[in-house]
């Protein structure tokens, strides 16, 4: 019940803040006023909460929240902010390795996911890179199908 009412305490922290800036009439403040800017502050208390209370298992959901917070707050809020699917696929082996550093578990899964994300979202730059990407083209009915199975895969399989 402790852990529960830590993990509230720190929701309504961020929540408490983001209306106090709703409330505010500083106008260097006003681009700041947007759900953006609230799923940052909760992803945030989110990943402090994981470390504070040490539950680690959590650090994963966390920053999840906290990088999609931060790229949608990167995509309101700057114009160089880079729009590309495979950002989720990066933030989510982020949190892998995040969790891992606390957890031992995940680490090559989480930087397998991070190599990958590298790897679409620069691969139309790499001139040598150029047949590869030619055929990521054609198979772009195929990958969601392939994330899929990778996923059940994952899921389903026995330790």
């Amino acid at each position: 019940m402790k852990k529960q009412n830590a993990f509230i305490g720190f929701m309504l922290v961020p929540i408490g803040v983001y209306a106090m800036l709703q409330n505010s009439n500083i106008p260097t403040l006003e681009p700041y006023q947007d759900w953006t800017t609230l799923l940052v502050l909760i992803g945030f208390s989110f990943v402090l909460y994981g470390y504070f209370k040490r539950d680690y298992h959590s650090l994963l959901p966390a920053t999840i929240v906290l990088g999609i917070g931060v790229h949608f707050f990167g995509l309101t809020h700057f114009d160089f902010w880079m729009d590309h699917w495979a950002i989720y696929i990066l933030i989510i082996g982020a949190g892998l390795i995040i969790r891992a550093l606390r957890t031992k578990k995940g680490f090559g899964i989480g930087i397998l996911l991070i190599l990958l994300a590298i790897l679409l979202i620069f691969s139309s730059q790499f001139k040598i890179l150029l047949p590869l990407y030619a055929n990521l083209n054609a198979l772009k009915n195929v990958w969601p199908i392939l994330l899929i199975m990778f996923g059940l895969y994952l899921i389903i399989r026995k330790k």
